[in-house]
């Protein structure tokens, strides 16, 4: 029996539809971080490119201002506050803490669990057990991932020691950003993804028992409908003066739907 009452197929369809939808938001935002951060990758050897040129011209030093305006977050619009974010994930800060390396594996590991999602689809839907099993794997390994990465982030946020509502500190604050980002929904979304994690084992568990029902002999001609037990049954009648055997099915029972 699978999740509230539903069979174990049915159960691992739920699963499918929250992993393609997990796994495409992850992938989104992890590709959406990297095009940001690799602008500013791009800007940054343009910039080295450009003072060493003109320190070689000129004995003027250069000196680059680290100190950003103060800001009002509490009267930012919307717009400036995704503004400010967009600046925030190209700082210094956000390379110093390695962030382009964190993103660029959570990408990796979102984009294996999608492979596994459409994998998890065709094995139920064909019930081969092989199909399913990585995507229980991959759903363990990343939903560890998000709880780990989500207190660390969390914890790094608290450090910082800025008191700020969630909307504001959720643009301005990058530890909370990605706190946000990594929790994918938070904790209820955690024990979904366990929950269908252990109905999916079963289900592969099911069609392996199936099968192992369905078959438990080796043959290599083809069965005549109704028969369940091959060899049939014989009876004797008389046919020309003397004794032959014919051969017929056993009669099936009234549940048989018939060969698979």
């Amino acid at each position: 029996m699978g999740c509230c009452g539903c069979t174990l197929a049915t159960t691992a369809v739920t699963a499918v539809v929250f992993g393609l939808i997990e796994s495409i938001f992850g992938l989104s935002w992890n590709i959406l971080v990297i095009v940001i951060m690799s602008q500013r990758i791009t800007n940054s050897t343009q910039e080295n490119a450009s003072v060493a040129a003109s320190s070689s011209l000129s004995d003027v030093d250069y000196i680059e201002a680290d100190f950003a305006p103060l800001y009002n977050f509490s009267d930012m619009t919307s717009e400036e506050l995704w503004n400010y974010l967009n600046d925030n994930l190209k700082s210094d800060q956000a390379i110093e803490e390695h962030m382009f390396h964190v993103v660029i594996a959570a990408l990796v590991l979102n984009a294996f669990w999608l492979i596994t999602t459409l994998a998890l689809a065709v094995g139920n839907a064909e019930k081969c057990k092989d199909m399913l099993k990585p995507w229980v794997a991959a759903t363990i390994i990343i939903t560890i991932t998000d709880i780990a990465a989500t207190v660390y982030f969390i914890f790094k946020a608290i450090k910082t020691g800025d008191q700020m509502d969630f909307r504001t500190s959720f643009f301005v604050n990058l530890f909370v950003f990605y706190a946000v980002m990594f929790s994918r929904g938070g904790i209820v979304i955690w024990i979904i993804n366990i929950a269908l994690c252990v109905f999916v084992a079963q289900r592969a568990q099911e069609i392996e028992v199936g099968k192992s029902k369905r078959m438990p002999f080796n043959t290599d001609f083809n069965i005549m409908p109704y028969s369940l037990n091959p060899p049939y049954d014989t009876f004797e009648t008389e046919s020309s003066s003397r004794n032959s055997k014919h051969y017929r099915p056993h009669t099936p029972p009234p549940d048989y739907e018939g060969p698979n």
